[in-house]
Parts: structure tokens; sequence; C-alpha cells
């Protein structure tokens, strides 16, 4: 009985991320990600000068696997330059597991904290941040990843301080 529960286990685990998002890396060409040009109607795209902001449901890139969550992703000359995966369904964090198991993070957290309804961590790299955080209350529940070229992200925020000035 013991070997059936681990064998039913497995089978979820693996089927958790029935799809490949290993394409969606920074510096990816948004076209990497497979997207047909039918299931490109379903892109809510936001345009600015030089950035576009992508909001779609993940199940375009995983193909009949329902997950959870939905993706943002922002581009700077069709190159991604943000990956931001926001979950407001499943309380049982499965972005802090995509984060180790995509992306390899490992995020750390006050051993106080492991528990409790809120967790917020950051990995910064020269060229990379990852931010994960996660917020359960009586009223509101959501969990956040981002990964996020700084560099361009900042040049895309001082775009934005600009149109909202005008």
């Amino acid at each position: 009985m013991k070997y059936i529960y681990i064998l039913i286990l497995v089978f979820f685990s693996k089927n958790l991320f029935a799809c490949d998002l290993t394409q969606l890396n920074l510096d990816n060409n948004l076209n990497s990600l497979g997207i047909s040009d039918d299931q490109k109607n379903f892109i809510i795209n936001i345009k600015t000068e030089n950035f576009t902001e992508h909001h779609f449901p993940v199940e375009l890139i995983c193909k009949n696997a329902f997950q959870d969550f939905s993706l943002e992703i922002f581009t700077f000359e069709n190159k991604i330059f943000k990956i931001k995966y926001l979950n407001f369904i499943n309380k049982d964090k499965p972005l802090l597991s995509l984060s180790k198991k995509i992306y390899g993070l490992d995020f750390k957290f006050n051993d106080q904290n492991l528990n409790n309804n809120f967790l917020n961590s950051q990995i910064l790299d020269n060229n990379k941040y990852s931010y994960y955080t996660f917020s359960n209350t009586k009223d509101n529940f959501f969990e956040v990843f981002e990964i996020i070229n700084p560099n361009i992200d900042n040049m895309f925020r001082q775009e934005n301080y600009k149109e909202l000035e005008n």
C-alpha cells in the first residue's frame, strides 16, 4: 500500500508542471514559446513606446494542463526581461515549487515564517533578480513569483514614469 501511495505522489508531482517552461527565461525571444497565431488572440498586450506587457493564461504554453496560475511577460525589443507568475487559486504554493523545479531557485525564509500566512524572499544576482511572495489572510490570498533583468526593468519603470507625468 505504501508503494502505491508513493507512485501516486510521483505521478502527480510529474504532472504538476505538465508542460515545458524551460523556454520561459530572461533574454529569450517571446516567439520561442511556440504560441500559435490563433492562441495570440487570448493574449492581452499593453504597449508603451519601447516595451510590451503580455498577459495570458499559462495554458497557452501548457496545453491540456490546468496550472493554477497566469503569466505576465514583459518584453523589450521582443526579448523577455521580466516574467511574473501569478496565483490566486491554489494555496499549496505551486509557484514556490515551480521556482525550485524549473529555475533551480532556493528561496530562504525565516524559520518562524514557514508556516505563517505571509512569506517573502528575494535572490539578487548581477543580471537577474528573483522575488517570491505568498500571502494568505482571511480576506485575501495571492502568490507571486518574479524573475527580472534589473537593468531593463529600470528602463521600463522610467518610461512608465514619463508617461504618467505627461
